[in-house]
């Protein structure tokens, strides 16, 4: 009797609440930024660029191609690209800003930066368009 009471109370008690449930309702969210968003916050010029793998994975990576200070350099430089680790993205590279971050250094030292993406990266990571079992080609 006690647990046939109890289930209707269980029922009637989760079909109202459902409706009128929002756990985020009290809590001011940021926007999330993007690495070319940080990038462009310091004055520097930001590329998106989306590679897509042969398996149909597509992926957001970043270019820095210049400092502001020097412009775009008619002599050939090299170019260096920063991959982060496991459980990671390119945001880690420059949440230190200009003067302390890895891609400002690089591209001061170098010449234009890449910053890639590796797979599941929620921001970076667009569409996985076929699984490789059911592609066609």
């Amino acid at each position: 009797m006690l647990a046939k009471v109890l289930t209707i109370l269980a029922i009637a008690a989760s079909a109202g609440a459902a409706d009128d449930f929002d756990p985020f309702i009290d809590i001011p969210f940021k926007r999330l930024k993007t690495s070319a968003e940080r990038i462009a916050e310091h004055g520097y010029p930001a590329e998106s660029h989306f590679v897509e793998t042969p398996d149909g994975y597509v992926l957001n990576v970043f270019r820095i191609p210049h400092s502001p200070n020097e412009g775009e350099s008619e002599a050939p430089r090299p170019v260096v690209l920063i991959m982060h680790g496991l459980f990671s993205c390119s945001d880690c590279f420059l949440l230190n800003g200009p003067e302390d971050a890895l891609p400002y250094k690089m591209l001061y030292a170098f010449g234009p930066v890449w910053l890639g993406n590796a797979r599941g990266k929620f921001m970076y990571v667009n569409v996985h368009w076929l699984l490789p079992t059911f592609r066609t080609s």
